[in-house]
């Protein structure tokens, strides 16, 4: 059986395609078979790996038009990937008016060839709506992706008080951290030490030890059509997430 993770924020801009695309590079060089979904309208994990128009993404699939067979993308990193592209949004306002429409996800994908995935890690769109509700329906484990500004503080409070509420309806629902990207612990900057300080408090021990420094190569990376593994191992960025994912791996 397949362990879903999703990425969660209802603020853009915290790497959340970046960081969905890296977990799940560190998973496979663990040896494990992984599943990307990309929930997002703004296709930007999509586009990280795949520049060319899609027949069937998974807003086909989530309205019935498509497969999951049908709509499942072999990529050059050995990552399996559902796409999502700009028509998502239309699937989205067609999937809303459907009876029990934050199942739509576990029903089109609560299949055995999914299931067969060691682990699939979904990008969630930047909105508590009816797409990341079903992403959190599906879902194992969740992980927060925050910037160091006192916005993240309000938001987490929000996402956790959404995600409890959702929780009712899925019991194995667990939130296993938030992460700080493009922060490094040894800043001088006055607001992240003090939004450290804060989210520590906040969060406790839900505030994982790894956080996710500036790198330039992560953004080449995704221009090459690569995770940071693929394209420079020895990269900050490669060692950051390498670690994130391992905390991870400890907590779940």
């Amino acid at each position: 059986m397949a362990k879903i993770i999703s990425l969660v924020n209802h603020k853009g801009g915290v790497a959340k395609s970046t960081s969905a695309l890296n977990i799940a590079g560190a998973l496979r060089d663990l040896g494990n078979k992984v599943l990307l979904i990309d929930l997002d309208s703004q296709a930007n994990l999509t586009l990280a790996l795949h520049r060319e128009e899609l027949e069937f993404t998974i807003g086909h699939v989530l309205v019935g038009e498509a497969s999951f067979d049908q709509a499942l993308l072999k990529t050059s990193i050995g990552i399996d990937m559902i796409g999502a592209s700009f028509e998502l949004n239309q699937f989205e306002i067609q999937i809303a008016k459907e009876k029990f429409s934050e199942f739509v996800l576990k029903k089109r994908l609560d299949l055995p060839q999914v299931h067969a995935y060691d682990y699939i890690v979904i990008d969630t769109p930047p909105a508590l709506g009816v797409l990341t509700i079903n992403a959190l329906l599906f879902t194992n484990y969740y992980l927060i992706p925050l910037q160091a500004d006192f916005f993240s503080i309000q938001g987490v409070k929000t996402i956790l008080e959404s995600a409890a509420t959702i929780s009712q309806f899925n019991e194995g629902l667990e939130f296993v951290g938030a992460f700080l990207t493009r922060f490094n612990k040894s800043s001088n900057k006055i607001i992240d030490r003090d939004v450290y300080s804060h989210l520590s408090v906040e969060l406790g021990s839900k505030l994982l030890d790894t956080t996710i420094r500036e790198n330039t190569a992560l953004n080449v990376a995704i221009v090459q059509a690569q995770d940071i593994f693929s394209y420079e191992p020895s990269a900050n960025g490669a060692t950051d997430y390498k670690k994130l994912t391992e905390e991870v791996l400890e907590r779940t």
